[in-house]
């Protein structure tokens, strides 16, 4: 589901490795789901392992989701 959201632009991660959640999709933000599986998590900071995520290929996603990040 996580990556489904993230495909859809529900959420994204900015530069610092935190989550950010897209409270601009009216439609979905009236669910449960929503509310436990992404709200309760915006702002928080993913865990990394040895290979950081791609800053170019975040880029590449902010793009295609028309999100704007600045930090």
């Amino acid at each position: 589901m996580h990556d489904k959201a993230f495909e859809m632009g529900l959420f994204t991660v900015n530069k610092n490795f935190t989550i950010v959640v897209n409270k601009g999709r009216k439609m979905i933000t009236q669910s449960d789901w929503y509310e436990v599986n992404l709200l309760a998590y915006d702002g928080c900071r993913i865990s990394c392992g040895a290979v950081l995520p791609s800053i170019e290929a975040l880029h590449y996603h902010w793009d295609r989701i028309g999100i704007s990040i600045e930090s």
